[in-house]
């Protein structure tokens, strides 16, 4: 399993199977779009676990494990 940190989780759930926006993403997700979110999204991206196309970031099919694991399924 792949460790992520608490915001990371948070990040995931939020995207669910949408695609949103670094604004959309920090809004369900329950942040701001600071420095420090834009890290953690870069991070998640170079690890191959999001990607970035327009119009914004989706969670990549083979981590959809991941999900379901935040999800309780």
């Amino acid at each position: 399993m792949t460790d992520l940190n608490r915001t990371e989780k948070n990040i995931i759930k939020a995207l669910g199977d949408e695609t949103l926006t670094v604004e959309e993403l920090a809004v369900t997700a329950g942040y701001e779009v600071s420095g420090y979110f834009r890290r953690t999204l870069s991070s998640l991206r170079k690890r191959g676990i999001l990607a970035n196309k327009q119009p914004g970031y989706y969670l990549k099919p083979e981590y959809n494990y991941l999900l379901q694991d935040l999800r309780g399924h």
